[in-house]
């Protein structure tokens, strides 16, 4: 056994290392799988900054990954909108009863990011608009703001970069592991 040891040492030792280099692979790849991982809150916002004003709902990443989204329900009562061309926050902002001409939207598409570290806005208050337009803006504020709108809801199923899968849920700001099921939505 001794002089197999001695010819075959270079052998032993070159599979040991190979065996410790793998299983530091497999470590660091679970450490990156867990700290890259994106995390999504939204969140309705009024005032603002110095740089711009703000007024509407909008999305931030504070995870170290982007997020990939899987599909997006917007939901009113609990029943999803109606699809329009426009995007499902128009489709909610009307059902609302709000004027939707007054604010921006912006709803993701399947496959597209949400940065990381980057906030975007969901619905936002259009400045240019004119009118009865700050009325509608005003009572989404009331709404959003101060009532806790029960009413609206969305939901966002994503995943990371690693394949994991989440689920956001905007009226209970909460992120939880896998895709919960999501009803299809109507269309137009």
């Amino acid at each position: 056994m001794l002089n197999f040891l001695r010819r075959n040492a270079a052998t032993v030792i070159a599979t040991c290392a190979l065996l410790a280099t793998c299983s530091q692979l497999w470590l660091q790849r679970d450490f990156n799988k867990t700290s890259l991982r994106p995390q999504i809150t939204a969140y309705y916002s009024i005032g603002g900054r110095n740089q711009s004003k703000r007024n509407g709902i909008y999305f931030y990443n504070g995870g170290l990954g982007n997020a990939i989204v899987h599909k997006i329900l917007v939901t009113i009562d609990g029943k999803p909108v109606s699809r329009s061309i426009f995007g499902d926050f128009y489709s909610a902002i009307n059902m609302l009863g709000l004027d939707a001409g007054c604010f921006l939207y912006a709803t993701p598409r399947q496959n597209d990011f949400l940065i990381k570290d980057k906030e975007t806005f969901f619905i936002e208050a259009n400045d240019n608009a004119e009118g009865l337009c700050k009325l509608s803006q005003s009572i989404l504020s009331l709404k959003e703001g101060l009532l806790q709108n029960e009413r609206f809801n969305f939901k966002i199923q994503f995943s990371s970069a690693y394949g994991e899968k989440f689920t956001y849920d905007y009226r209970k700001n909460t992120q939880t592991d896998g895709w919960n099921e999501l009803p299809d939505q109507k269309s137009i």
